[in-house]
């Protein structure tokens, strides 16, 4: 199979292209910067957003697995940030869908953001529930998914758009990646979410590579929506309790309520840290286990001592 990867230089496209790597495919990377290099086996391509995209770039190409982004921000840079979306949206996004809906290419697998269904939820989120993006990150996914639908019902391209929430494994960037210097800390630091009762849903890199590789074969998956997690759900202080026990270390949390928690947090400008820190948000992943017979192959607990073991080595 011959793919075109965007985005191979982030924590998803190093994991993704490792992997497809390993399982023999032809891959070509469309790059934005120098910061990965392969063997001669993978073709690469460096192209920013005001770049044109040659046609030969298509060429050959079955399958474009669209990962490349700005990465989320906080909403304290929040006008900085919707002109970032919005320009990356308007110009690399819509002009890799052209281009690919204009060629030979017959599937584009987009991954997009449970943002798109919301930032809370009362109930598990499925794909049927009314798009409600609340952030301008998770506006500009929901808008490369239309132009995706509309462009592939013009063209012999199908689409999959897949939805995941926070994603987590070695060398993973962002808020997870301070849970895990805080379990690998010399210091054994107190927190203050001894007794959070959220549940959210997350997602291991192995789960969602293997999820995405499903994705490329799979027929029954041409234009559908997916959302997937590892499970229906997990409280913050089980999370912190269980990170903590794949280092070997004995969490100290302590309790403050959550309401006022959530106004300290919101007081100091962390309003979507204490949206997630307390706050709910569940995937229902029954449409991706009854049509494409997919579950989650990896536990939480098998994934974080994958890590702890990792953060041993360095």
């Amino acid at each position: 199979m011959n793919i075109l990867i965007t985005g191979a230089s982030g924590f998803i496209g190093r994991a993704l292209t490792s992997h497809l790597i390993n399982k023999n495919h032809k891959l070509r990377l469309l790059l934005r910067n120098k910061e990965i290099v392969y063997d001669d086996q993978v073709e690469q391509y460096l192209i920013d957003e005001k770049s044109k995209f040659p046609k030969e770039l298509f060429y050959g190409i079955d399958v474009i697995i669209h990962l490349a982004g700005i990465a989320h921000q906080r909403e304290s840079n929040s006008k900085i940030d919707k002109d970032q979306y919005k320009n990356f949206h308007n110009s690399y996004t819509k002009k890799l869908i052209k281009g690919a809906s204009e060629s030979e290419v017959s599937r584009f697998i987009f991954l997009s953001s449970i943002g798109v269904n919301g930032n809370q939820s009362f109930k598990p989120f499925t794909e049927i529930d009314k798009p409600n993006p609340s952030n301008d990150y998770a506006v500009a996914k929901y808008l490369s998914e239309k132009l995706l639908i509309r462009y592939c019902k013009d063209s012999k391209m199908n689409f999959v758009i897949i939805r995941p929430p926070i994603v987590f494994g070695i060398n993973v960037p962002g808020n997870f990646s301070r849970i895990l210097r805080w379990a690998n800390s010399a210091y054994n630091i107190p927190l203050p979410f001894g007794s959070i009762n959220n549940k959210r849903s997350i997602i291991s890199i192995s789960n969602l590579i293997d999820f995405i590789t499903l994705c490329i074969f799979e027929s029954r998956a041409k234009n559908e929506i997916f959302l997937v997690s590892d499970s229906l759900g997990i409280s913050t202080t089980d999370l912190l309790r269980r990170v903590s026990i794949a280092f070997g270390r004995r969490p100290i949390l302590f309790n403050i309520p959550e309401s006022f928690l959530y106004k300290l947090l919101t007081f100091f400008g962390y309003k979507e840290d204490a949206n997630r820190l307390l706050g709910s948000l569940q995937i229902d992943i029954s449409k991706a286990s009854k049509l494409l017979n997919w579950k989650p192959k990896y536990s939480l607990d098998y994934e974080l001592k994958n890590i702890s073991t990792s953060y041993k080595k360095l």
